[in-house]
């Protein structure tokens, strides 16, 4: 028999089998096309959604919808959260093109789940048109208060009849009965076996988690990494900015070349102003650079970092299953009690079956919450497992894309200053002439040369001006690594 640690490589590498077909499905969603619908306070975007050839639009709060529904319906199981909502600059382009990056990315991972992948949620947000849409949201809606109503009218119900009861007994002993609670008289019967499997008598139904210690791990786990890809986040949008701090400075410093060109003249006047269009040259790529950086890393990081909320959900949802089972239980115990007391009452005898009935009620209810704890936490711990995989996945992919934008931008700059050095290694500064390609070592690389235009008087030639050398250094001075720039002086 394979071991357990067998059985989680298989898994793992079905799971990542399953994955990368996922992933190719998912290229096929995507969100565009932002429209600003109405004006005033009414106003709201419209969003493309695109599956294959299907094509539908949908608001916003569809989104949510979505959302909210798939939590309510699949317990346990780790949806994707969502964007936040925003009240301020919703309209912006930017904003638009980075809320429509998140949508696709909140589809795509709902996609990567199995579950949720084949729910009839997610075919209608699909599929449905705008009219068929509204509808189904509204048959969803009136489906699920008849729960609310019917579980509020089974607790009421309960409780006037144990009022009732209680008020019977209370006028026939004389002492008054609280909710099926023992008299005094009858304080002394029987115990009551209990009715709990695994629990004792002393100790309070569903006190003991068999996987505490797990879903413990799981909820420090979560803690943990929602705080560290939030600080990964942060740093990351702290690199932007440096970015594109790096890329104005580059920008400004263009100009500032390009208005010395126009203090000199001819040659001179030219060299500056191609360097001042290797600067702006640069600076474009750093912006650019900036702007994928944006998309590619900074807003899946912060995607990741959401997406850890819905591990949350998850454990709060099988917490509170854990907890509507152990109210199960001890209505159970109650019911139990107060129809044996019934049952050893001999003037009691026709209100019994109406107790009998009222046990085997809640025999039920505990049965579906002790079903209802089970499945959510299969499928929590199975979601756990496919949630580690994915969202390393996607750090990945994230961390790939910004070494490849940084491998990119830094040759694309490195090509516009070797051809710098190229002219600042030729016989002359203007723009027009053909230079040698930049030598790759300090020791091979030419001085550089420059040239003045002085007058010699009358149509005399222009002189050209001495080469700038490297200075001596004196004998005390350290001499200047070879990786290090020389100073240069005339």
């Amino acid at each position: 028999l394979p071991t357990s640690e067998g059985r989680k490589r298989a898994r793992s590498s079905k799971f990542r089998r399953f994955l990368h077909l996922r992933r190719s499905m998912s290229d096929i969603l995507s969100v565009s096309n932002p429209e600003k619908i109405g004006d005033g306070i009414g106003a709201y975007t419209r969003y493309t959604v695109k599956n294959g050839e299907t094509v539908v639009q949908r608001r916003f709060k569809d989104f949510q919808w979505l959302y909210e529904v798939l939590v309510q319906n699949y317990k346990g199981a780790i949806v994707p959260p969502a964007p936040e909502k925003t009240q301020f600059g919703k309209f912006e382009e930017a904003f638009l093109r980075s809320r429509c990056r998140s949508l696709s990315r909140f589809l795509r991972r709902i996609v990567l789940n199995s579950e949720l992948a084949a729910s009839q949620e997610l075919h209608t947000f699909l599929t449905a048109d705008e009219t068929t849409f509204a509808v189904e949201k509204t048959l969803k809606r009136h489906a699920e208060n008849p729960s609310v109503v019917a579980d509020t009218t089974e607790q009421v119900g309960f409780w006037f009849s144990q009022t009732f009861s209680a008020a019977g007994s209370a006028l026939s002993k004389g002492i008054k009965q609280v909710s099926g609670e023992a008299t005094v008289e009858e304080s002394n019967a029987a115990p009551v076996p209990d009715l709990v499997p695994g629990e004792s008598a002393d100790s309070p139904p569903w006190e003991n988690d068999p996987d505490l210690l797990e879903f413990s791990k799981y909820e420090e786990f979560a803690h943990t990494l929602e705080a560290q890809l939030s600080n990964v986040a942060r740093h990351a949008t702290q690199i932007l900015v440096r970015q594109r701090e790096w890329a104005h400075a580059l920008k400004a410093t263009g100009e500032a070349f390009k208005g010395l060109s126009d203090v000199e003249s001819d040659r001179t006047s030219a060299f500056y102003y191609d360097l001042s269009f290797k600067y702006e040259k640069s600076s474009g790529a750093g912006e650019g650079t900036g702007i994928r950086l944006m998309q590619a890393f900074v807003e899946p990081l912060q995607d990741a970092a959401r997406f850890v909320k819905g591990i949350k959900v998850a454990l709060q949802q099988r917490s509170a299953a854990r907890k509507a089972a152990s109210q199960a239980a001890n209505r159970l115990k109650s019911r139990t009690n107060h129809f044996n007391r019934l049952r050893s009452a001999p003037d009691k005898i026709d209100r019994v079956q109406l107790a009998e009935a009222a046990v085997k009620e809640a025999e039920e209810l505990l049965e579906q919450a002790t079903e209802s704890v089970r499945v959510i936490t299969e499928r929590l711990r199975e979601n756990m497992t496919h949630f580690k995989l994915q969202y390393m996945e996607e750090i990945k992919t994230a961390i790939e894309s910004y070494a490849d934008l940084q491998v990119k931008m830094t040759r694309d700059m490195a090509g516009t200053w070797e051809e710098a050095l190229g002219q600042l290694g030729g016989s002359g500064t203007g723009s027009s002439h053909a230079h040698p390609a930049a030598p790759t070592t300090a020791e091979a690389r030419p001085a550089l040369v420059t040239e003045t235009l002085e007058a010699k008087g009358g149509d005399a030639a222009p002189a050209p001006a001495p080469a700038l050398q490297p200075s001596v250094p004196d004998d005390d001075d350290e001499l200047v690594d070879e990786g290090e720039d020389a100073d240069f002086a005339v």
